[in-house]
C-alpha cells in the first residue's frame, strides 16, 4: 500500500506537461489487433494497470507483441480465437471485462473472467442477460463469470444503454470479429447479412461509442448509427464487408480524462501559464469537454497546434456566475468538477449523474461524503448535486482516508487537498497506488507542480 500525507499548502503549477496516452484509445486499438488480419503498429501505449489487463488478455488469445521505444507492433492472432477454458484476470478494468464479454461471440469455447471488478458490484449482468437472446450462456462464479456463445441464433440484440456505453462498444467488437472470420461464423451457425444492436434506453457516455465508431471508420469498417424513438440508438453492421483494414498504424493521442485534474488544479491554485502537450483529436474524446467547461468557469486558454496553454483563474476572484453542467457524457469528470465547485464562490450544479454511481465506486456518494467532511456545502439530489462553493477551505481537524479505491476519486481528492489551509492539521490519503489504473505518473506531475507531500510505501 502507498499513502501520502500533506501538512502544508504549497502548489505553484505551470510549466510544460505532456498528457499521458489515451486509455480509451489504448484499449480499443489493442482489442482491434485481436480481431484484425494483419499486424498493426500503435503507440505510445498507456502504461497503466487497466491497459495492462487488456494487453495480457490479448496475449492469452494469441496476439504477438513487439515493442521498441514508444511503438508497439501487434501481430495477428490465429484465424480462430480459442479459449480452452482460459482464465482472464481483468483486474478492475470495466473496459477489459465488457469488451471481452462482447468478444466472447467470436471466441470458441468457454472463457472465465475474474478480477477485482467483480467484487465491486459494477453492472455487467444486464449485458449478459441481453446476450442470452442471441445464444450466449453464462454462469456466475466465485470471483467472476464463465461465458460461452456456441451458436448465434439471432441477428438482432436489444440492450439497455443507461448503465454503460461499454455494453454497446463491446458488442460492436464481437460482431466485427465475426464479420472478419467467416469460418467462425459458419461454425457458430450465423448466416445473417446484417447484425443490429439496439438500445432499450438512451445510451450514456455516448462519445465513447462514437470513439469506437471513429476507430473502425478510420480502419475502413463501416457501421450505420441512427437515433431512434426516445433517443435510443440503433447500430447496423453489414456482415459482407472487406475484412482487410485500410491502415496498419495509429498514433494514440493524449488523454483528456487523465489530464483534467491537473488542469483544474492549475486553474484553482496555479501560477503562470501551463502548456499541455499532445492533446490532439479532442472531438473523439468525451472528456475533451473539460476545455469548454473550464472556459465556462472563466479559465483562459490558447490553442497552439496539438498543445493547449492554460492560465489560472484570478486570485482575487469575486463571486462567479452560477453554472450548471450536464455530466451525462462525462462520468470521469464528475469528481474533479466537484472540486472545482467547492473552491469557487458560486453555485455549481452537476446534473444527469445517476450512471456515475456505477463506476469503480459510487462516485456521487463518495464525493459528497468526502467534501462534506471538509465542510463543503454540497447537496446530493435525485439526479444531481448542488455545490455552494467558497474561495478558501480551512481544516478544523486532521483527516485520514483509508477506504478509497477509485482512481478518479483519488486524483480529485489529491487536487482538493493541495488547496486547503492546513493550519496545524494534516491530510493522509491511503491506497494511492490505485491511481496507477489510469495515470501512473500523476504523483510525479503533482510533485513537479511543487505540491509538497510525504509518500510512504507500507508492506
Amino acid at each position: 500500500m502507498q499513502r501520502v500525507t500533506f501538512s502544508k499548502k504549497t502548489y505553484n503549477g505551470g510549466g510544460h506537461i505532456s498528457a499521458p496516452p489515451s486509455k480509451s484509445y489504448s484499449h480499443r486499438l489493442l482489442f482491434l489487433a485481436l480481431i484484425a488480419h494483419q499486424p498493426i503498429t500503435i503507440g505510445p501505449l498507456l502504461a497503466a494497470n487497466d491497459v495492462e489487463n487488456t494487453l495480457q488478455v490479448c496475449k492469452q488469445l494469441g496476439v504477438q507483441i513487439k515493442n521498441s521505444s514508444s511503438k508497439w507492433k501487434l501481430y495477428t492472432p490465429p484465424k480462430e480465437l480459442i479459449s480452452d477454458e482460459l482464465i482472464f484476470n481483468c483486474g478492475n478494468s470495466g473496459t477489459t471485462v465488457r469488451f471481452l464479454i462482447g468478444l466472447s461471440l467470436v471466441i470458441s469455447g468457454k472463457t472465465h473472467l475474474t478480477g477485482d471488478f467483480f467484487s465491486r458490484n459494477r453492472p455487467v449482468i444486464p449485458m449478459l442477460e441481453a446476450m442470452k437472446s442471441i445464444g450466449t450462456k453464462y454462469a456466475i462464479e466465485k470471483n467472476g463469470i464463465a461465458i460461452e456463445t456456441p451458436t448465434i441464433n439471432n441477428s438482432k440484440i436489444k440492450i439497455p444503454g443507461h448503465f454503460s456505453s461499454q455494453f454497446i462498444s463491446g458488442l460492436i467488437y464481437g460482431i466485427i470479429g465475426l464479420m472478419s472470420r467467416p469460418e467462425v461464423r459458419m461454425k457458430k451457425k450465423m448466416n445473417f447479412d446484417e447484425f443490429t444492436i439496439e438500445t432499450s434506453t438512451p445510451p450514456v457516455s455516448f462519445p465513447y461509442i462514437e470513439l469506437t465508431h471513429h476507430i473502425f471508420e478510420e480502419f475502413g469498417v463501416k457501421l450505420q448509427f441512427k437515433r431512434i424513438e426516445n433517443e435510443c440508438l440503433k447500430v447496423k453492421i453489414p456482415m459482407n464487408q472487406n475484412t482487410r483494414l485500410l491502415r496498419n498504424s495509429y498514433e494514440i493521442p493524449g488523454d483528456f480524462s487523465s489530464i483534467a485534474p491537473i488542469l483544474c488544479g492549475h486553474a484553482l491554485f496555479g501560477a503562470g501559464e501551463m502548456r499541455i502537450m499532445n492533446l490532439s483529436e479532442p472531438r473523439f474524446q468525451a472528456d475533451s469537454e473539460i476545455i469548454d467547461i473550464l472556459g465556462d468557469f472563466g479559465v483562459e486558454r490558447v490553442v497552439d497546434d496539438c498543445d493547449i496553454i492554460f492560465f489560472p483563474l484570478a486570485k482575487n476572484r469575486g463571486k462567479s456566475r452560477d453554472l450548471s453542467i450536464n455530466c451525462i457524457a462525462n462520468p470521469d469528470l464528475f469528481p474533479i468538477l466537484c472540486v472545482m465547485g467547492s473552491y469557487l464562490p458560486q453555485i455549481t450544479t452537476l446534473t444527469n449523474i445517476n450512471h456515475i454511481r456505477f463506476k469503480e465506486s459510487d462516485r456521487v456518494s463518495e464525493m459528497v461524503r468526502i467534501l462534506q467532511g471538509f465542510g463543503v456545502n454540497i447537496e446530493e439530489k435525485e439526479n444531481s448535486v448542488v455545490i455552494s462553493g467558497k474561495s478558501q477551505i480551512e481544516l478544523s481537524s486532521s483527516h485520514i482516508f483509508s477506504d478509497i479505491k477509485d482512481h478518479r476519486v483519488l486524483m480529485a481528492l489529491l487536487i482538493f487537498t493541495v488547496g486547503v489551509e492546513f493550519k496545524s492539521f494534516t491530510i493522509t490519503i491511503e491506497n494511492v497506488e490505485y491511481i496507477e489504473d489510469s495515470y501512473p505518473k500523476f504523483l510525479q506531475v503533482l510533485n513537479y507542480q511543487n505540491a509538497k507531500f510525504d509518500l510512504e510505501v507500507i508492506n
